[in-house]
């Protein structure tokens, strides 16, 4: 009501009866042409206008919406540690499940159709965990927003993977990637002006379906289409079962649980050891986003053809030491640290897709779900050990997790390329 009122009119009454019951209770076919006309017949130039010149979108503020609420849940249903980290091992669990059966569902599933189905499964959960009642209700609601973010993620990665080259699609992941960094800016900005306004979790979180609903507006604009491409059944896993991508997904799987446990747990950390409140600690969380938004920028601008080879190791092991300094007290080191790791991901995924981009739904349903499991048992160890030693000591396991990522990618530059294109298995 700060910006809106939302009131009934006699134009809206008219609108009802005049344009809605009609075209509801008499169908024809020419009101589905002229439906197709207003939404698939625009042309190219219509789509560029907002959806830019590759005609990409994706979704960041689900996943990080979560980070700034948890000090709220925690009040809200009485949690400690292990049980917040229980609701964001739940969305992990989702996730892996939702990325372990894409190679086949994309097979066989228009990717408008998965973009739905994932806006579908994100706003059940936002709604659950605002109205639910009870940890069971959590953590259900933990993972149907878990699950429902990984397709959105998919289906932009995607999309980026299929608008660019092998040249340049490390840049073109990073200016992608990008929209995570500034998308994720928000939810700190959000939840600080929320509850300076005095709003509680349900208010909270029912208005973030206003992103859903702008994402799935957008997504009515996609032509239907054919399903992706995707290899199913042995040969896709075949083709998976190789060094360089196995040890390439765990890269990335290090990389990403050593970055989400900071930006997950750094709101609450702040509002309890460093004892600021919710909405100065939120505002930290938001510099760290546009740290990173800012580094992948930059990675956007200046990254080379042959970024791959010393990029992702020297980000790695800095940022690891910066995260170790933020724990140790030097605060900027979280934002530093943002800066530095921001381009690992677009640049070991063009490396990983190089040569084989009629396998990217696979390769990246093989990324998700290791990182979906890896996410999850990390969130439910820094739970335990929070517990235990405070949650200032748990938090070591992210700088761990980036060097551990730097060892992976140095691993794989040593293991023998194969073939982009392989034959599929024999099945007996």
């Amino acid at each position: 009501n700060l910006f809106v009122k939302y009131t009934v009119t006699p134009m809206h009454l008219r609108w009802f009866l005049t344009n809605f019951v009609p075209e509801t209770v008499v169908h024809s076919k020419s009101q589905d042409r002229r439906i197709v006309r207003e939404h698939y017949d625009r042309g190219n130039d219509f789509f560029e206008w907002f959806l830019g010149e590759r005609m990409v979108y994706t979704s960041a503020f689900f996943e990080n919406v979560r980070g700034p609420i948890l000090p709220a849940l925690a009040r809200a249903h009485g949690l400690d540690y292990s049980r917040l980290a229980g609701f964001v091992s739940a969305g992990s669990i989702a996730a892996f499940l939702l990325s372990a059966s894409a190679i086949r569902f994309l097979a066989s599933v228009p990717l408008k159709g998965f973009l739905f189905a994932a806006l579908a499964a994100q706003g059940a959960g936002a709604l659950l965990a605002g109205l639910g009642s009870g940890y069971p209700a959590l953590l259900a609601a933990g993972m149907l927003w878990g699950g429902g973010n990984t397709g959105i993620s998919m289906t932009g990665n995607l999309l980026a993977i299929r608008g660019s080259t092998p040249e340049n699609r490390p840049r073109v992941l990073s200016l992608l990637h990008i929209s995570y960094g500034l998308g994720s800016t928000v939810p700190p900005l959000y939840v600080a002006w929320a509850i300076n306004a005095g709003w509680g979790l349900a208010p909270i979180l029912e208005g973030t379906l206003l992103c859903l609903a702008a994402v799935a507006a957008l997504g009515f604009f996609l032509p239907r289409g054919e399903p992706p491409r995707a290899s199913s059944g042995a040969a896709a896993y075949g083709r998976l079962a190789q060094s360089r991508i196995v040890t390439g997904a765990l890269a990335i799987t290090a990389y990403v649980v050593g970055e989400v446990l900071v930006s997950t747990w750094l709101v609450s950390l702040l509002t309890g050891d460093a004892e600021l409140n919710l909405p100065s600690a939120s505002r930290r969380l938001q510099a760290f986003f546009l740290c990173l938004a800012a580094g992948r920028l930059a990675a956007a601008l200046f990254l080379s053809g042959t970024s791959e080879r010393t990029v992702p190791t020297l980000c790695l092991v800095v940022s690891a030491a910066l995260v170790a300094l933020g724990l140790a007290g030097f605060a900027p080191g979280y934002w530093l640290c943002a800066f530095v790791m921001a381009p690992c991901y677009p640049v070991m995924l063009a490396a990983i897709i190089r040569g084989r981009t009629e396998d990217s739904p696979s390769i990246l349903a093989l990324i998700n779900a290791s990182l979906t499991v890896a996410l999850a048992l990390g969130h439910l160890a820094v739970g335990k050990l929070a517990d235990a030693h405070g949650l200032r000591a748990a938090l070591i396991l992210s700088p761990l997790c980036l060097l551990a990522g730097a060892g992976f990618w140095e691993l794989r530059k040593r293991c023998p390329e194969a073939p982009a294109k392989l034959e599929p298995l024999q099945t007996v």
